[in-house]
């Protein structure tokens, strides 16, 4: 009898604990996919912001959630089962050996040394298979970065949709910065101080100066990454802070230089700028951005892997995506943050070419410490410890005694 129950228990058990276990790792296969699209995401956050798409990433995020927390949900019913199953077949077993012993000891075949002896070697017998209940319980353990997700996904987003908002209707590009102020931490000094300029639309405006003295910090508060402590930003005459965020954030494109590319195809990633758009609107957009002509050169072309954070394409390539990408979207505003500081003479003149084609009619904004790069730019303005201290175009400053001079003689920049 006790063979027959040990047996049954063990069969249930190797049966339960297997399915048990393959749930688990399907329910892992879920969660590191998840927490996998998660990390790249937050890489890419900027270009996430900069195309609208939040709402996109998080329901790809629940949707993966949801079918971890559904296996979840079925791997806890069995657990039930298994455990509420496995505590009546011992305790069945328990009451017969028991009864058994009882009996035989009344009948004086059994002493009483021999009755403790039968009760201490069935306690002996039953532990290892209540200890392997304890094993498969801790499989489970791995499922608290549900908790986790949850409350990531829980946070406060920002107000792309607050019916308060005003709406851009035809944008034009018009900034007007009015003694504009920003610190990171109220403790902190201030990063950007008293900033006041006009860049009227079409004009391409390029911030100059040494690292570190707030030309990234300036340029995210167009896109209101950050909001001035003081100070107002006007877009089209309208208060940016009164603005819709999706409506500013759709009229802005952002090719920065360091390109963050998800872990996808290379037309995913180009068509991130505008979800939903057919393949020649796509292919137009690599031709325009000098990428056409690399990508046809992969084994998948446009469906080539570009890998972690594009880690299989070159530093050129990265940005000639990027820039099919901000094509592909057609913005009013562009922001260009240092896009060809770190090419070769090759790749930074395609990137160049497709840059010019990109600039063509829309307001532009222009980091970049080769000043070679911005002699043509309607506006130059030179900034020095967080404050604006010179603004004209290359050909007055050039002829002035400031800042701008000294940084062009650093770099042999003349007229």
């Amino acid at each position: 009898m006790i063979f027959i129950l040990l047996t049954l228990f063990t069969l249930v058990t190797l049966r339960k604990s297997r399915e048990i276990v393959k749930m688990q790792r399907r329910l892992n296969q879920v969660y590191e996919y998840a927490f996998g699209e998660m990390y790249d995401t937050v890489l890419n956050v900027d270009t996430v912001k900069a195309n609208v798409n939040e709402r996109l990433s998080t329901a790809q995020y629940k949707t993966h959630f949801q079918k971890g927390f559904n296996i979840f949900v079925k791997q806890q019913n069995i657990w039930k089962f298994f455990q509420t199953w496995q505590n009546r077949v011992s305790s069945f077993g328990f009451i017969i050996i028991f009864g058994a012993a009882l009996f035989m000891l009344r009948e004086g075949s059994l002493s009483i040394g021999e009755f403790v002896m039968v009760i201490g070697y069935m306690s002996m017998i039953y532990r290892p298979f209540w200890n392997l209940t304890h094993n498969i319980r801790t499989l489970q353990r791995g499922t608290t970065a549900i908790e986790r997700a949850a409350k990531l996904l829980d946070q406060s987003t920002e107000a792309y949709d607050d019916p308060r908002a005003e709406r851009l209707k035809e944008t034009k590009g018009h900034f007007v910065f009015k003694n504009v102020c920003f610190a990171y931490k109220k403790d902190k000094g201030p990063v950007l101080t008293d900033i006041s300029f006009e860049v009227n639309p079409g004009e391409v405006v390029a911030l100059v100066g040494e690292s570190g003295v707030g030309k990234s910090t300036l340029v995210s508060l167009l896109s209101r990454y950050y909001a001035p402590i003081s100070g107002e930003i006007f877009l089209d005459g309208i208060r940016l802070n009164n603005i819709s965020l999706k409506d500013l954030r759709k009229n802005i494109a952002v090719v920065p230089q360091e390109v963050m590319l998800f872990n996808d195809t290379i037309k995913n990633n180009i068509k991130y700028g505008k979800v939903g758009v057919a393949d020649e609107e796509i292919f137009r957009a690599a031709q325009a951005a000098n990428a056409h002509e690399f990508i046809e050169k992969f084994s998948k072309k446009y469906d080539q892997i570009v890998g972690e954070r594009g880690i299989k394409l070159s530093t050129g390539q990265k940005q000639r995506v990027a820039i099919a990408r901000a094509l592909l979207r057609d913005p009013k505003i562009l922001i260009l943050d240092e896009a060809t500081s770190a090419l070769d003479s090759q790749s930074e003149k395609l990137v160049q070419e497709a840059l010019a084609r990109l600039i063509k009619g829309k307001t532009t904004f222009i980091i970049a410490h080769r000043l070679s790069t911005v002699r043509h730019a309607d506006k130059i303005i030179v900034m020095d410890k967080g404050r604006i201290v010179q603004t004209g175009t290359h050909e007055e400053l050039i002829r002035q005694d400031g800042l701008y001079k000294h940084l062009c003689s650093l770099q042999h920049v003349y007229l």
